[in-house]
């Protein structure tokens, strides 16, 4: 009897973990699924144009990370012929030209649905004066591409969707 009750005791802790691991799988994942539906803006965002306020496009490369976390990070550059710096030390003329083009900065964001719009708190940015300076940006997401009208700066950024959910903890 006692070993009965044993393998009773095993059999039932295997069926139990069983349907842990299939509760798990089948309806863990499905709240998976409707974060996606609820955050659209968070994954990896590849560069596909810049337009300015005069309508003018440029051309360029860049990435967009958003985390689930509330972080970002992004890098773009759109002056594809920046000078290499020659001179030693380098001139004023030589960073402008070398920089100008180039846009980079990580932080944190959160997110006003009801108007669609992401604000940046920047905890490093290539432009100093916006560490620390919350940034509106109006975002849509449609398909796979995320337009980001910075309005204060006068241009809107396109990206196209590189990955779904990222997280980082």
């Amino acid at each position: 009897m006692k070993k009965l009750m044993q393998s009773f005791s095993k059999f039932t802790l295997f069926v139990l973990s069983v349907a842990l691991i299939l509760f798990y799988n089948f309806w863990g994942c499905q709240q998976v699924e409707s974060e996606k539906e609820m955050k659209p803006w968070v994954g990896k965002w590849t560069f596909v144009e810049l337009v300015d306020s005069a309508g003018v496009k440029s051309p360029g490369i860049g990435v967009y990370h958003y985390y689930d976390n509330g972080t970002f990070a992004s890098q773009i550059i759109t002056s594809m012929d920046r000078p290499n710096l020659t001179s030693n030390p380098s001139t004023f003329e030589e960073y402008k030209a070398a920089f100008d083009g180039y846009r980079a900065g990580y932080g944190t964001y959160t997110v006003n649905e009801e108007e669609g719009s992401l604000t940046y708190e920047y905890t490093s940015n290539l432009r100093p004066h916006r560490v620390g300076q919350p940034t509106q940006v109006y975002f849509e997401v449609k398909d796979d591409i995320m337009t980001l009208n910075y309005k204060e700066a006068g241009f809107i950024l396109a990206l196209k969707r590189e990955s779904g959910l990222v997280s980082q903890k």
